[in-house]
């Protein structure tokens, strides 16, 4: 078991999640305290998540073209926010 501490596997995640991949696993560390375990999944276990059929598109779903906050598009509405705070 590989040992390591939290900015390491935030660093370097893909890799040591390579290593669980291939059957490894990775102890945690939080200035020497474990404080989780990284293993790899068993496939028989209760907590995989079952394989879910591909969401349906939204029907009239419209994105606006600019968010907007009030009734000012979101630029505006920062602009004012910036003028009153006198930024």
């Amino acid at each position: 078991m590989t040992r390591v501490p939290i900015a390491e596997l935030k660093s370097h995640l893909s890799a040591h999640l390579r290593r669980v991949r291939r059957g490894g696993s990775v102890l945690v560390l939080d200035r020497q305290t474990p404080v989780a375990r990284i293993v790899p999944v068993d496939d028989s276990a209760e907590d995989v998540l079952p394989t879910l059929p591909p969401s349906q598109p939204l029907q009239g779903f419209r994105i606006p073209k600019r968010p907007l906050v009030g009734d000012q598009e979101i630029d505006a509405a920062l602009e004012t926010e910036r003028e009153e705070r006198g930024a």
